[in-house]
This record gives structure tokens, sequence and C-alpha cells, in this order.
């Protein structure tokens, strides 16, 4: 309960972000947003420039992004369409290739920006061809990637939510099976009851009867 709890929670605070396309940035198609606004818990990546903290909310991002993968992964499989799929291995492909990045290396927190940007291009081509510098890819690269954790997040909640809708059918339709066997069970001897009565009568030894006039 409490997974699920912090499930919609994550998705909940995905409710409203900024459309990519607002800055002329065309964006994944299946990541197109209507909303004007951003808006993800703590993070806060509008206006943003690299003097401003951007390795900061890279870091927190990818800090998060670890968090809800693992809490959405413990559900096990889920159907996801081709989209979603697509979403889902590039999240997978930022999270394991930005771990990659040593802390010790110099200048680290760039470094995973840089491999941020190209796993993101590399996957989305089109996504941050509008921005010139590192900084400003990063950051719009940032709303895409939340956009595509809280639209899988949204569809694991759906599904966790649907399997727990399964399973209550699959309880309760177990139970009227077990009490209808249970009824039938218990009616059956009462149905044979006279027969057997009727069949030892016919079975039983020759019955003497007195001879009237002895």
């Amino acid at each position: 309960m409490a997974s699920t709890t912090a499930l919609a929670a994550g998705a909940d605070c995905c409710a409203e972000t900024t459309s990519a396309t607002t800055s002329g940035i065309e964006a994944p198609t299946a990541y197109k947003r209507r909303h004007s606004s951003f808006r993800s818990g703590k993070l806060s990546i509008s206006s943003l420039d690299w003097e401003d903290g951007l390795q900061l909310k890279i870091d927190h991002f990818l800090e998060e992004l670890e968090r809800r993968l693992d809490l959405i992964e413990e559900y096990g499989d889920i159907d996801l369409d081709a989209s979603i799929q697509r979403a889902y291995a590039t999240l997978q492909a930022v999270r394991a290739r930005c771990s990659q990045v040593s802390e010790e290396v110099l200048d680290a927190g760039r470094r995973r920006a840089k491999v941020m940007v190209e796993t993101l291009e590399s996957r989305y081509q089109n996504a941050l061809v509008a921005k010139e510098t590192l900084a400003e890819k990063a950051q719009t690269g940032l709303i895409l990637l939340e956009e595509m954790l809280c639209e899988y997040e949204a569809r694991a909640l759906k599904f966790r939510e649907q399997g727990f809708y399964n399973a209550a059918n699959t309880m309760i339709e177990g139970s009227r099976r077990m009490v209808d066997e249970g009824i039938g069970r218990a009616k059956t001897p009462a149905l044979h009851t006279p027969s057997r009565k009727l069949r030892s009568t016919v079975s039983s030894p020759s019955m003497t009867y007195p001879l009237h006039g002895k």
C-alpha cells in the first residue's frame, strides 16, 4: 500500500508539464504537452542557466529517476505500448550511462549532463536540435525525461490498480464457486436418502407374515 501511494504521488506531481514546443523544440510525438507550466516535486528547472545550479538539478533528477524506476520495477512486468516502451528504454539508458560517470572524474556534473543529452539525442534526434548550448539542451532534456517518467509512472499505477481489481474479482468468483459447490454437496445426500431407504427395504431378507386362522 505504501509503495502504491508513493507511486501515485509521483504520478500526481507530474500533472502539469512544460511543452517543449513552446521554446521552438520539436518534442517526441508521444510527449508533446498542452500545459504551460512545469512542476515536479522539488524539481524546478525553468529559466535556469549553468551557473544557477543546473548541474544540481540534473543530479537531483538522476537520484529521483533511480528511486522511482526502482519502485515501479518492483511491480514486475507491465504491459506497455510501443511509445511507452521506447520511453522506458530511454530512461533506463540515461540511468545506466549517467551512473557510470564517476564522482572522481573532474567536472563530473557536466559530464553527466553531456551523457544525458547524448543519450536523449540518440533516441529522439529532433528533440534538442533547436538548442545550441549544453546547458540549453540539458534543461530541455530534463523536461522531456520528466514527462517520460511521469507517463510511465501513470501507466504503471493504472496497471497495478487493474491487477488488484482482477485479483479481487478472481477471489470473489472463487469464493462463490466454493459456496455453490458446498451447497450442491449438502443437497446431494438429502436427495438420495429416500431412494437408498427404498433400495434397502427391497433388498432386505424375506419377511414372514402370520397366517390367519392358525
